[in-house]
């Protein structure tokens, strides 16, 4: 059974590493390893660059731009999660 995404505290039954939840809007909850020294931001971005390097390099530039608002992040990391949404294995019943 896995922990209960509301908690502030995510950690994985089986071999007891913290977790970050993420929420894709068809696949749903998956949760991702959690790094040391390392935001969930900069993770996600290391998947896309994988599938995508243009892209990972322009929402990291675009993030890292001082004149990006709130409103400019979401719709960054929103884009983001899209993109690696499309590439997500399907997850069996």
């Amino acid at each position: 059974m896995l922990p209960d995404p509301n908690s502030d505290e995510l950690i994985c039954p089986r071999c007891s590493a913290h977790l970050w939840p993420a929420c894709f809007q068809a696949a749903g909850l998956r949760f991702l390893v959690a790094q040391p020294n390392c935001s969930l931001d900069d993770l996600l971005l290391e998947f896309l660059a994988a599938f995508n390097p243009d892209l990972a390099k322009s929402i990291r530039t675009a993030a890292n731009n001082s004149d990006a608002d709130s409103f400019d992040v979401i719709e960054l990391r929103l884009e983001l999660l899209d993109e690696l949404e499309r590439h997500l294995p399907e997850l069996r019943d």
